[in-house]
């Protein structure tokens, strides 16, 4: 018999499952009310095994054979108890879902009861659902689309008992309006953001052109509507450093009204804007980039699983180094190094402290660093090549560093992934080449080459260039 080898989507639904939430699920499966079809225990318990290996297709005759052993292979009907336990697997995670949040099941229930007529319970059940939701810190467009619903629910239940009463009407029709600009500024703000960074057109309705009218003081006084609107302001706005620093006050205030993820885009919203006025030439963004790194990070919002991302790590030692805090730089890395996943520890923190000893001149401590390190990541292989090259230049190791240079170049030129990034090393290989062989009274060829260096449009070394030729 030849075997039927699929991708398998119940397999792939069941991998997302904690080793726990396998032993829920199996526990359930033996419950009749949600299951009552023994073969689809057997069929669960025969892929669990199959689990730790990680590998997505399945052969289906094998399973068949591990199943039911003696009796002939049936395609159709192997395909049909996977669908059916697919089902279970997709019914059990809504249900992990909305037990672990005791808001939704009160909600949920008490709208069961409102379907049975229980008119007094339900309302019980809500009213405990609301109260349990303002205790929470978040207040986000999803907690006032969730508190709208409630408020409109209550709305209806009045005007069923009470016809001619208003109150349940007004506090409902405000509710929508700021539900309406919540959501509608974070759709707004994302969509800006996403047709800048592909240089794509944005969608401009006539809403969207009433709500570019509005001001500040047409808003509600509410975190989820106002920080939006400052983000979507600081895309397009005329004045980047004072929206800037309006978004990054507002954030700073509020973010904790925000869950953890949503807190971290809008901060990666700034971060973003703000390198990205940097690599436009404006260096005085700097100080306020390292703030909002700082704050994230003292928010916890940089973690994901309890781990700092090395791109993150990376960014912030050179936003410090920067920014002159060589100090802040090494007491980050003393604190945060054991938060990186474990491979890039030794990498980041090697390439990272001889950065620190480049920093303070002491190049003795940098370039051990520098030159036993296995640098395996073709930036952070770049970025030590870089500082190698600007070491030998500034110790007046010439030799070594014509070798260097002939190094650097065969590299790039093998690292076929490099795109921008080929354009500026070899704009500064060429550059650092062209320094050296300056004639050492030929005023007029360094001025010829600070032109060239000045036009140059893409060389992140730049400055450091130009201030060989001071």
């Amino acid at each position: 018999m030849d075997a039927v080898v699929v991708k398998s989507r119940l397999f792939l639904l069941l991998a997302t499952l904690s080793k726990r939430e396998r032993a829920g699920l199996r526990e359930l499966l033996a419950v009749s009310y949600f299951n009552q079809k023994a073969i689809l225990r057997q069929l669960y318990t025969t892929l669990e095994t199959q689990l730790p290996t990680g590998h997505p297709h399945l052969d289906r005759p094998a399973i068949w054979e591990r199943l039911l052993p003696k009796q002939t292979y049936d395609d159709a009907k192997l395909r049909q108890w996977m669908t059916q336990l697919t089902r279970l697997v997709e019914q059990f995670l809504a249900f992990s879902q909305v037990t672990q949040d005791t808001v939704t099941t009160k909600e949920q229930a008490a709208k069961r009861l409102v379907a049975a007529e229980q008119h007094e319970l339900a309302e019980r059940l809500a009213k405990e659902a609301q109260a349990k939701r303002r205790k929470h810190p978040q207040r986000n467009a999803d907690y006032w689309l969730a508190t709208y619903r409630y408020a409109s629910d209550r709305f209806q239940q009045q005007l069923s008992e009470q016809p001619g009463a208003v109150e349940s009407y007004t506090a409902t029709h405000q509710q929508l309006e700021l539900v309406f600009l919540a959501l509608k500024f974070r759709q707004r703000t994302w969509l800006t953001n996403h047709s800048l960074l592909f240089n794509r057109d944005l969608p401009n309705s006539k809403l969207d052109q009433f709500l570019d009218t509005l001001t500040e003081v047409d808003l509600p006084d509410a975190p989820a509507v106002r920080v939006y609107y400052y983000g979507y302001q600081l895309l397009r706005a005329a004045d980047p450093a004072a929206a800037f620093e309006r978004f990054k006050a507002v954030l700073f205030a509020h973010s904790q009204v925000f869950p953890k993820a949503e807190a971290l885009d809008l901060y990666l919203l700034a971060i973003n804007f703000g390198i990205r006025q940097i690599n436009a030439g404006y260096r005085h963004f700097f100080p306020a980039v390292m703030d909002l790194y700082k704050d994230a990070l003292d928010r916890g919002y940089l973690l994901s699983k309890g781990e700092l991302s090395r791109f993150t790590y990376h960014n912030m030692v050179t936003i410090a180094l920067q920014t002159q805090e060589v100090n802040w730089a090494e007491d980050f890395i003393d604190t945060w190094t054991s938060k990186l996943e474990r491979r890039y520890r030794e990498r980041m923190q090697n390439f990272s402290r001889a950065r620190i000893a480049y920093a303070r001149q002491d190049y003795g401590a940098a370039l051990p660093l520098l030159q036993q390190a296995n640098y395996h990541d073709s930036l952070l292989n770049l970025g030590a090549r870089t500082l190698l090259l600007k070491i030998y230049y500034e110790l007046g190791e010439l030799d070594v560093l014509q070798s260097h240079l002939d190094a650097f170049q065969s590299y790039i030129r093998r690292k076929a992934d490099l795109t921008y990034h080929r354009a500026n090393y070899r704009n500064l290989i060429g550059f650092t080449r062209k320094l050296l062989k300056l004639p050492p009274n030929g005023q007029k060829k360094r001025e010829h080459l600070r032109e060239q260096i000045i036009r140059a449009k893409v060389l992140t070394e730049k400055e450091w260039l130009l201030s060989q030729l001071n």
